[in-house]
């Protein structure tokens, strides 16, 4: 079952990425799945995600509809202060405060 992510000081934390393949009983929910790429540039760590769903024993590619409406159901599992956009997971930025 997908979860949601955070950043903790600055580093990125997956909860749960579901089962990359379950045999053809799963379905719905528990059907989703997908791969999460993490960019390591210099200090710095960047998430996004790409959702794929579980169909007939295989991993299948979701509509864009479909993986809108995964992204928005991942920012809603995840803690405050993320925004996931078109699969960019990025902490939202307040003018003036800094992350500690």
């Amino acid at each position: 079952m997908l979860q949601g992510f955070e950043y903790y000081k600055g580093k990125p934390i997956a909860y749960s990425l579901g089962n990359f393949l379950f045999p053809n009983y799963i379905k719905g929910n528990a059907a989703q799945t997908g791969i999460l790429h993490v960019d390591i540039d210099n200090e710095e760590m960047k998430m996004s995600y790409v959702p794929y769903k579980i169909s007939y024993d295989q991993i299948v590619n979701q509509s864009d509809q479909e993986k809108r409406t995964v992204w928005k159901e991942l920012q809603g599992l995840s803690y405050a202060g993320l925004t996931i956009e078109n699969g960019d997971i990025s902490e939202k930025t307040i003018v003036g405060k800094t992350n500690l």
